[in-house]
């Protein structure tokens, strides 16, 4: 009995410590937030929901911070050991972009198809549409930018008519990048 509530007390320090976090990460004050990343990591079992969640954080922030290397290591780890498509799919969404920083096109496409299947059972429409978003721009940089354009277009629709403000500004925005 006192194994499993220790386990239980572990897993909610660890989901804490993801929390506190991203807090940190919206404070700018990254430091701090890669610590305790790293913490909630120490506190869940590797695999575990919660430690794939705190590896996907870790990796989406060392994107932020310029550490693509570092971002596409930990978000395809993620993904390679989560189960829920949702949470697979984000991973593999952060791996994809992490590749696209990278310059590895190829692997983007193909790491950003994936997301796509993982997302497509999905309720969450906005995500959905960044990874469409995402997978444009990856189009247009292999040299199809008109057949990346009639994807944005149809994503702004999307979002237009389903109220997603912040996936329509990111979606222009990707189509600025496309035409600029």
């Amino acid at each position: 009995f006192a194994s499993a509530v220790r386990a239980t007390d572990e897993i909610r320090q660890a989901r804490c410590m993801v929390n506190l976090a991203t807090i940190r990460v919206q404070l700018r004050k990254y430091t701090e937030a890669i610590e305790a990343f790293q913490t909630s990591l120490g506190l869940s079992k590797p695999g575990s929901k919660v430690w794939c969640i705190g590896l996907t954080n870790l990796g989406l922030l060392a994107s932020e911070l310029g550490d693509h290397e570092i971002a596409m290591l930990a978000t395809q780890r993620a993904e390679e050991l989560l189960e829920e498509p949702a949470l697979r799919g984000g991973a593999a969404y952060n791996c994809g972009i992490a590749l696209t920083d990278l310059g590895r096109l190829d692997e983007a496409h193909a790491k950003l198809n994936s997301s796509r299947a993982h997302l497509r059972t999905t309720n969450d429409l906005a995500l959905r549409v960044d990874c469409e978003a995402a997978l444009a721009l990856v189009i247009a940089k292999l040299g199809n930018p008109s057949g990346a354009l009639r994807r944005i277009d149809k994503l702004a629709g999307v979002c237009r008519r389903n109220g997603l403000i912040a996936s329509e500004a990111k979606t222009l925005n990707v189509q600025g990048d496309i035409l600029y």
